[in-house]
């Protein structure tokens, strides 16, 4: 993609634990470029053991030519990180519009 671009990451992500997803829990990130994304809360709560959420994020691009990747994780209402790392890679290329 061309650099500083404005772009979507969509992850859809199931409750795989045993607990309810309550509005203190949050998708947040933790390393790599962050692409100035920010953390989202859990919305439409709770979600329920087995159930599926759909989080969005606006991401953009860095204006420097390169591949970036960023990791983003579920944390509980305590801060508590659980669950896969979410990743995002881009790569960015000046000559691309």
């Amino acid at each position: 993609m061309g650099a500083n671009k404005t772009f979507t990451k969509s992850w859809r992500v199931a409750n795989a634990g045993t607990c309810d997803w309550t509005a203190g829990y949050r998708l947040v990130f933790v390393s790599g470029e962050s692409m100035g994304g920010h953390s989202i809360g859990v919305k439409n709560y709770p979600v329920k053991p087995g159930k599926w959420q759909t989080y969005e994020i606006t991401l953009e691009s860095p204006s420097k030519e390169g591949t970036y990747t960023g990791y983003w994780q579920m944390t509980d209402a305590s801060g508590k990180k659980f669950g896969s790392l979410l990743g995002v890679t881009i790569k960015v290329d000046k000559s691309y519009p």
